[in-house]
């Protein structure tokens, strides 16, 4: 996706239903128009870097992409150093692709192996050729820093890599992945000759050929999208599809699907700490309120940064992945 000025009409869209600012109108057409026109807006500092607005815009004009595009001309979010270095690290990581069973599919963890050693495991992922490592890295994760030229300049490199491993279809194991190869790549002509796979696709592949082996959960969850899934948002119906097989409920709260919440993750590379925990709280908060019994995620990052919170409200949390293996009995 990229920024697509013909399409946008300032009608404010975007900024009135915005999660993290509190504008009317009035306010919200001032500033789209303010940032088209010169640049500048409040928006650019506010921003948690969710991407919500360009599944708000009704009219496909992408405004995040503007933001993020302006953001990184600027330099005006006040990043702590630490935050590009680890993101440098990761690029420079030892990679691999350890061969699996012949005709299974491959499944690329990008660098999330470090935060999913007690995710990636169990029958579910046996058998996969297995793809990680600094190679591999997608660079999404930039968009948190707003910083979008890394994005821009490494897509290239990243789908390079991917088809030289020479899989036909590839599992995206995090959805940054999947946002670059069908959302941000492609935005940038850049053409990707294999298929991704969203992770919700396999595991719903994977339950419905293991149906018979399935013991219903009973469990009500709160379901923590990742802000990537905003590229993606056509998945949402596999995601309740397995939920069902599996004996889960995702429970009606204020903060999912269209309005959900971002972890809070990101604002803790600007040091601001209060107000990530103000919106775990606020996540937290609802997912009780509703009736939720756990917690469910997709994305390593958003696990590590609720941990804690979740587990002061004595919330459980369960990967999507883990959910499933549970209902199959996969469990120590």
């Amino acid at each position: 996706m990229t920024w697509k000025p013909e399409n946008c009409d300032r009608c404010g869209d975007c900024l009135v239903e915005c999660l993290y600012v509190d504008w009317d109108r009035d306010k919200a057409v001032q500033e789209i128009s303010s940032l088209i026109d010169t640049g500048e807006s409040e928006i650019l500092n506010a921003c948690v870097t969710c991407c919500g607005c360009n599944e708000y815009c009704e009219k496909g004009a992408n405004p995040w992409d503007l933001i993020l595009k302006r953001q990184d001309e600027t330099g005006c979010l006040p990043i702590l150093p630490k935050a590009p270095a680890m993101f440098e690290m990761a690029a420079s990581a030892p990679s691999s692709v350890v061969k699996g069973e012949p005709d299974r599919q491959a499944i690329s963890l990008c660098m999330m192996e470090p935060l999913s050693a007690d995710i990636f495991q169990g029958r579910i992922f046996e058998g996969l050729t297995v793809i990680k490592g600094g190679d591999y890295f997608c660079n999404i994760g930039y968009l948190h820093i707003g910083q979008e030229r890394p994005i821009r300049e490494g897509a290239q490199r990243f789908v390079d890599n991917l088809t030289a491993t020479g899989a036909e279809e590839i599992i995206c194991f995090h959805e940054d992945c999947y946002a670059m190869l069908m959302g941000k790549a492609p935005g940038y002509g850049i053409h990707v000759p294999f298929r991704p796979v969203h992770l919700y696709e396999y595991l719903l592949d994977y339950v419905k050929a293991h149906e018979k082996e399935i013991t219903k959960l009973g469990l009500k969850v709160a379901h923590q999208a990742p802000c990537a899934s905003r590229y993606s948002r056509e998945k949402d119906p596999l995601l309740d599809e397995i939920y069902d097989r599996i004996g889960v409920v995702r429970v009606g709260r204020a903060y999912d699907r269209r309005h959900s919440l971002c972890c809070g993750g990101p604002l803790l590379s600007r040091g601001d700490k209060e107000q990530s925990m103000k919106i775990g709280r606020m996540n937290l908060d609802d997912a009780r309120d509703h009736g939720a019994q756990a917690l469910s995620f997709l994305c390593p990052m958003c696990n590590q940064t609720l941990r804690r919170i979740c587990d002061s409200y004595e919330m459980p949390r369960h990967a999507v992945s883990d959910l499933c293996r549970m209902a199959l009995g996969d469990t120590d």
